[in-house]
């Protein structure tokens, strides 16, 4: 992927990279691994699975919204896999 995602929380740099390569939510990879896989303790290929699938999730809010930076606040419900502030603001470049 060409994107980069950076993601600030008071006005501090909280990730800044590869968008697969996100904080997620230990407990968000475990319910998606025993949806997908039936398997709590996901594999390295299953967590590699669940990443790109956080990952394209996180790319549809930004293409629904028609928007290059977004409040995680504002898409809770469907950024719940995101492990930051709820204040966080998540850009997309690229």
């Amino acid at each position: 992927m060409k994107q980069k995602i950076i993601m600030t929380h008071n006005d501090a740099v909280i990730f800044k990279g590869n968008p697969i390569n996100l904080p997620f939510k230990e407990k968000a990879v475990k319910e998606k691994s025993l949806e997908l896989f039936d398997d709590e303790d996901p594999c390295i290929i299953h967590q590699s699975h669940i990443a790109r699938e956080f990952t394209q999730m996180l790319l549809s809010v930004f293409k629904q919204e028609n928007a290059s930076q977004i409040q995680l606040s504002s898409h809770k419900d469907a950024l719940y896999f995101i492990d930051a502030p709820d204040d966080t603001t998540i850009e997309l470049k690229g």
